[in-house]
């Protein structure tokens, strides 16, 4: 549910940076600042800086910087709706006074997930407790499963009776069109729940709270395991299994272990890998990894060892590459997946596997020479164009020479023909890479002189105003400069103030990036109006002088030329220079 702009700015006017941060963190003022040790990364010598004027926080180790809301959704992984309401109740401001309508769709949510986790309940009792678990139990013995993480995670049992749920919660006072609304019964049928003879696993956001379930069939019947429809409460793409239980762990350490499925959470869980989580059922979506690498640096990749597992970890990896997570993968042996190998060696073995889990770019190269004659020019070719994809969203060139390194050694090879022949595949491709869509691959190496007046005038919002009388956008030539200009005027048209909505205003990741280091430096601190005056008769006397280059040109091509309206053209031109004139000097009068 989005929080009104104008409650944004009063969380934001009411909210201590230096108090929130502190929460976490031992701050030491010097200054007009306040310095600390990292909450991001390991540090010996205090590189994280707050600046409480303008409410922001930056970190000139790990590069991490924002608002008071970036601060709490990058350390405890919250959305922006969860930090915000987190500060709003610190300080005292209601978010929740909407509409009716908007009220009632609280109330259903709320009652919904309420709901679900007194289900969740009901089917654990079934299993641990009732005689008709039996079968259940068993399997889940079988698969190793230990009674300590049946309840951990709370596993149960739905019955082969389809009427027995809907009566249940009827009996419990619950409408037949609420139920109808909660994903537990057929939509042809909705008195007849969906889960039957199934072994449950109830899924739960990173609070806990149950908002869906996975089950798995006991007799055969297809499909093999079904999940919760998608709705307000469930979200498939943006959630993980296991990841509460995961979360502190993998907060704590920095990483995290991908697996595929329940009983492979589980698994390692049990092993004591209480980082692992796992997508539902779908590939590993850019939300769930955007979820995770709030929290996380490096991912490890645990997938089957089969040939869809391993084309699945390969498309894992490029999502991981995609949001700049460093990334490990390992290769279990063929059919088997990670519970099969705590089931058969035990936990040892499965732990000591992943401790050998060789980098993504070793990983991927093994992945592109498997089964390939590469004594062949065509099983090259082939090779190289399995990996190309991942290696067009590295954003290091380091990173990417180290790639051309490894796989020339394996194939035999020139690295320089390696990255020759993907530089033509680039050329040759009409589909822009996602990185490039996604800003991703922005880069700060250079600044021009649009952009850095931009950043200036971020930086001091009240100059915008005397900016954008003397700038047009169309005087900009940096695509940069112009996205910020066009987040900064809708800022001003909304008289926003917070640093976090202009964040959200910016597209490209590398520019909000920049953005944030350029407000936490002292660059634009007391010199704003000057640069920023400077630097705005600077652009508005290049656009003057290429119009007016423009106008000589059109000028002279009206001199060679014998046209019948020559005369009439030049003047209208001639006009046009005076009127050039008469701006420039108008500009000069307003910069002063």
């Amino acid at each position: 549910m989005r929080i009104p702009d104008h409650l944004v700015e009063q969380i934001s006017a009411r909210t201590d940076i230096v108090a929130v941060v502190g929460e976490y963190v031992q701050l030491t003022r010097k200054g007009g600042r306040y310095w600390a040790c990292c909450p991001f990364h390991h540090e010996k010598t205090p590189s994280f800086t707050i600046n409480p004027e303008r409410g922001s926080f930056y970190c000139f180790g790990c590069q991490k910087g924002g608002s008071v809301f970036t601060f709490l959704m990058e350390l405890e992984g919250l959305s922006f709706p969860e930090a915000a309401r987190q500060l709003a109740e610190k300080a005292g401001i209601e978010l929740d006074a909407h509409t009716p309508e908007q009220d009632e769709a609280h109330r259903l949510l709320r009652s919904t997930k309420d709901l679900l986790g007194r289900v969740a309940n009901s089917f654990h009792f079934l299993l641990t407790e009732r005689n008709e678990g039996q079968e259940a139990r068993r399997y889940l013995e079988e698969r190793g499963v230990s009674s300590d993480i049946i309840q951990e995670f709370a596993l149960g049992y739905a019955p082969s009776d389809g009427a027995w749920l809907f009566q249940f919660l009827k009996r419990k006072g619950y409408t037949e069109d609420f139920l109808a609304g909660t994903g537990l019964f057929s939509r042809n049928n909705p008195r007849y729940a969906v889960y039957r003879h199934r072994v449950i696993f109830p899924i739960r956001n990173k609070l806990g709270e149950t908002v869906g379930f996975g089950a798995r069939t006991l007799d055969g019947s297809e499909p093999k395991y079904l999940n919760s429809p998608e709705s307000e409460v469930f979200r498939k793409r943006e959630l993980l299994y296991g990841l509460d239980k995961a979360y502190s762990e993998i907060r704590k350490h920095k990483r995290f272990i991908l697996v595929e499925g329940y009983l492979d959470v589980l698994a390692l869980h049990q092993a004591g890998l209480v980082n692992a989580v796992a997508p539902l059922g779908t590939a590993f979506s850019l939300d769930q990894a955007k979820s995770l690498a709030r929290v996380a640096d490096e991912a490890l990749i645990c997938f089957d060892g089969d040939k869809a597992g391993v084309e699945a970890a390969v498309k894992a990896a490029l999502v991981c590459e995609e949001i700049g997570l460093d990334c490990r993968a390992v290769l279990l042996p063929e059919g088997k997946d990670p519970a099969d190998i705590a089931l058969q060696k035990g936990g040892d073995a499965l732990r000591a596997l992943l401790g050998e889990a060789p980098h993504i770019i070793n990983f991927l190269v093994e992945y592109a020479v498997n089964g390939i004659d590469i004594q062949e020019a065509g099983g090259r070719h082939i090779a190289l164009n399995k990996v190309f994809p991942y290696i067009d969203r590295i954003r290091s060139e380091v990173r990417r020479e180290t790639f051309f390194s490894a796989l020339g050694d394996a194939l035999g090879v020139d690295p320089q023909a390696v990255r020759k022949d993907f530089q033509r595949g680039r050329k040759g491709s009409d589909v822009q890479s996602i990185s490039q869509k996604s800003g991703y691959g922005s880069r700060e190496d250079h600044i021009s002189l649009d952009l850095y007046v931009l950043l200036a005038a971020a930086a001091n919002r009240d100059e915008f105003s005397f900016l954008r009388r003397v700038v047009n956008l169309q005087d900009l030539k940096d695509d940069r400069a112009k996205e910020l200009y066009i987040a900064l005027e809708e800022a001003y048209r909304s008289e926003e103030q917070s640093v976090e909505r202009l964040l959200e205003r910016i597209p490209d990741e590398g520019l909000r990036r920049m953005l944030v280091k350029k407000l936490a430096s002292e660059e634009f601190v007391g010199e704003g109006h000057l640069l920023i005056a400077e630097g705005a008769r600077s652009i508005r006397e290049r656009s003057f002088k290429e119009k007016q280059q423009q106008i000589d040109v059109e000028l002279r091509r009206l001199q060679r030329s014998r046209e019948g309206d020559r005369r009439e053209r030049e003047e209208e031109l001639l006009q046009k220079k005076i009127d050039i004139d008469r701006e420039l000097a108008r500009v000069k009068d307003i910069i002063g």
